[in-house]
């Protein structure tokens, strides 16, 4: 048990510091903003070229933990969706952006910190496939639905073509699919970089897991926790529970899964939702109600966490 506090107490002493310095004032709201900007566009796609770009593109592309990792982000979407959308009758938009919250963890600010320091330089590959999956399917599909809902709440003509375009394109201009897409060509070509900015690489990416965990706190300042609803933990149960309980049983059942793979997507899938999910939320027009969801799921994180390092360190360890 000592082991696993010396692997989480890290990560919440962390997100408490950054929310410390922005209640105290010590830092401000837009000091903030600007470090989760630096982290999502600069550091964090540092560090996936500097992960990735020496490695084998077998290393890189695993269908396995595609195919577990995607078909538990779906199920845990869906089950949202129904619960939101058809049980709760609430608006196709705000069910969807629940969604969300059900299914899409916080890779990039908590998941890859986590998952580096137990296993090193290789949590890039699955922080990397993840990202695929979230971006590349989970994203067009959430902003698809919410933009229908919304449509039709306004009477409009929902276009559905013209919205996934709209999305694809945004995806495209995303710096960490961007540095994804370069690290697949270095790695398939056997590139090598100047040495000047592989050293670049690595300053940044060292910086990167551990901002990215201060921003989460600093975000959390001055959420009102009622906002949540009285349906909040159904959200957190779904995304804490049920989604890694999902890649667990997927990539037990599927063949030539290592240890490694099957923890790897296991605690990803056991941490709170993306960051995106309360700007969304915001923008659909729950932006109160989702950054209380996601404060909640937050500090719930500290069970699902523990639970899969401790599964992990005395029955799944190799």
């Amino acid at each position: 048990m000592t082991s696993i506090l010396g692997i989480t107490a890290p990560i919440f002493i962390l997100i408490a510091l950054g929310f410390a310095s922005v209640r105290s004032g010590l830092l401000s709201r837009e000091h903030i903003r600007g470090m989760g900007v630096f982290v999502i566009k600069i550091a964090l796609p540092a560090l996936v070229v500097n992960a990735l770009m020496h490695k084998q593109l077998h290393e890189i592309w695993q269908p396995q933990y595609l195919f577990a990792y995607g078909i538990a982000s779906l199920l845990a979407c869906a089950i949202g969706l129904y619960v939101y959308y058809r049980r709760f009758g609430e608006p196709l938009q705000h069910a969807a952006i629940m969604s969300m919250g059900a299914s899409m963890s916080n890779t990039g600010f908590i998941g890859y910190g986590l998952l580096t320091m137990i296993i090193g330089n290789q949590a890039a590959v699955y922080f990397s496939m993840t990202l695929i999956i979230e971006n590349l399917l989970m994203v067009p599909i959430i902003l698809t639905l919410a933009e229908l809902g919304r449509q039709q709440s306004a009477q409009a003509q929902a276009s559905i073509p013209r919205i996934l375009l709209r999305t694809f394109a945004n995806v495209a201009k995303n710096p960490l699919i961007i540095s994804l897409c370069v690290s697949l060509l270095l790695s398939g070509l056997q590139a090598a970089l100047p040495q000047p900015i592989e050293r670049v690489l690595a300053m940044l990416a060292t910086c990167a897991a551990p901002l990215a965990i201060f921003v989460i706190g600093g975000n959390l300042v001055g959420t009102n926790i009622q906002a949540a609803g009285k349906h909040a933990l159904i959200i957190s149960a779904i995304k804490l529970v049920v989604m890694p309980l999902t890649v667990f049983v997927l990539l037990s059942l599927l063949p030539n899964v290592s240890e490694e793979m099957r923890f790897a997507g296991v605690l990803l899938a056991s941490v709170s939702m993306a960051t995106m999910y309360s700007l969304l939320g915001q923008h659909y027009g729950i932006g109160e109600r989702a950054a209380a969801v996601l404060l909640i799921t937050t500090l719930l994180m500290f069970f699902s966490v523990t639970t899969v390092l401790w599964c992990w360190s005395h029955y799944l360890q190799p």
